[in-house]
């Protein structure tokens, strides 16, 4: 297996490290998020952008200390996909941008350099593609349907966020701007679409960072919706349904996160057992 070296180390240190600086800002000081973004935005805004950042932090930081190649294949096009996208996007709302603002100047750079470092990544690797730790424990075919599930929701909760906006705006739980919902598809999209690759993994070891990752997004943000749950001013049953999504794949995650990081003895004695 291919060690991880230390130029990649410190590249998902420095995409870690933007990303706590957004999170911190955006979920525990809402009031103040123009501090780490180009914009000020409102409590629920900037909490939602918060844990989705926060949970970008923990996976990068954490993929930082892996050992192989192998156990953060599938964070790179996760990367080009979060960062990429969220270029894309702001491309479309130039005019809302202050480029007298370093914050402006920090998030185009970072949202284009990055992206293009992880590219640069899966095309170096990319005969590395098929390869995994024959050692390690495998992932259960069971695990495999709930991700394709998974990575389904988040898709199409994506993509109606990016090109049925409009409508997005009339049920969404809480009220905000056609800028905002487009801005939350970039990592919906990237968690879906990393969903899906993990579900295409072999073992626990090349997925269990990336379970935890959106476990904690998931987690973060149903904590804020249930201390600013008075803010949530949509539908009832947008409401509902929101609260159900974020406690049904919180819960599910957790139970994943705590069998792929169980110790490999333990796991290897109950599946000898199984068998017998």
């Amino acid at each position: 297996m291919i060690p991880l070296t230390l130029g990649q180390r410190i590249y998902l240190g420095a995409v870690a490290a933007l990303a706590l600086v957004v999170g911190y800002w955006c979920y525990f000081v809402p009031t103040r998020s123009a501090v780490a973004i180009p914009w000020q935005l409102p409590t629920l805004c900037a909490t939602f952008l918060g844990a989705m950042y926060l949970s970008g932090a923990i996976f990068n930081a954490t993929c930082m200390l892996a050992r192989r190649w192998t156990d953060i294949r599938v964070i790179m096009p996760m990367i080009a996909m979060w960062t990429g996208g969220l270029t894309i996007v702001s491309l479309f709302y130039l005019p809302l941008f202050d480029f007298t603002r370093i914050q402006v100047w920090v998030w185009f750079g970072a949202y284009i350099i990055y992206p293009l470092i992880a590219l640069w990544q899966m095309w170096t690797h990319r005969r590395l593609s098929g390869d995994y730790p024959v050692s390690a424990l495998s992932l259960p075919e069971g695990v495999k349907p709930y991700l394709w599930m998974q990575g389904s929701l988040m898709i199409s909760l994506g993509l109606g966020l990016l090109f049925a906006t409009k409508a997005m705006l009339l049920i969404w739980p809480w009220h905000t701007g056609k800028l905002m919902l487009q801005l939350y598809s970039a990592p919906l999209l990237t968690y879906g679409i990393g969903s899906f690759l993990f579900a295409r993994q072999h073992t626990w070891s090349e997925i269990r960072l990336g379970l935890v990752a959106i476990g904690v997004f998931t987690g973060a943000e149903l904590a804020t919706s249930i201390d600013h749950i008075r803010m949530l001013d949509g539908s009832v049953l947008s409401i509902v349904v929101w609260f159900v999504w974020l406690t049904v794949t919180t819960g599910m995650l957790a139970n994943l996160s705590w069998l792929a990081f169980k110790p490999e003895t333990a796991r290897a004695h109950e599946q000898t057992l199984a068998r017998i």
